[in-house]
């Protein structure tokens, strides 16, 4: 017996079912390494289609739902007003906040469209990689539309700008698209 009255044995004994997970979190460290944002996301997706077995895969699952619900948070809440709150700098969506639009009056056709907003590749998840693009010029035309003196544009369509949600690809996709197309006609009308 130890001081405690815990025996090696005994912890071990006790240890034994959770060996298993705590090797998988060891795994899923090990490949995160510091990633965070949707480079998180990409390793927890790659780990949960062929990370080890079944029980594993289950876990890295849950840990990639958990982790997708804020960045999908913020990934909407771009695509449909055109803001980022992202005190963490983990987002898709990089704000040079040393782009002022202070010329926007006299100038519209400023570096500021060019430079404020950017897309950081590297926290972009590989599934909404082919529609980045799309995804970065939405929000930038619900910027353009709230800049104008005067005008009175409210957020995208309530109906229509139902949340992005995780593992959703194909009607995710769609809804960027569909964004993406309100944005436009917004800002043409």
């Amino acid at each position: 017996d130890s001081p405690a009255g815990l025996p090696l044995q005994r912890l071990f004994f006790y240890l034994q079912p959770s060996t298993h997970t705590l090797a998988a979190l060891d795994a899923l460290v090990v490949a995160a390494g510091n990633a965070t944002g949707g480079a998180l996301l990409d390793v927890l997706g790659t780990l949960r289609q062929n990370g080890g077995d079944r029980p594993a895969r289950v876990m890295y699952e849950y840990l990639w739902k958990k982790a997708a619900v804020p960045f999908y948070e913020m990934l909407t809440r771009w695509v449909h007003d055109g803001a980022v709150d992202d005190p963490f700098a983990e987002f898709m969506v990089a704000v040079n906040e040393s782009q002022r639009a202070h010329h926007l009056v006299d100038d519209f056709n400023t570096r500021y469209w060019e430079e404020r907003y950017t897309v950081r590749a590297a926290m972009v998840p590989s599934d909404l990689r082919p529609c980045a693009q799309q995804i970065l010029v939405a929000g930038k035309y619900w910027n353009v539309l709230r800049s104008v003196p005067g005008a009175a544009v409210a957020r995208d369509d309530a109906a229509a700008a139902a949340p992005l949600v995780p593992g959703l690809v194909r009607e995710n996709v769609r809804a960027i698209e569909d964004a993406f197309a309100r944005a436009a006609r917004a800002l043409l009308d």
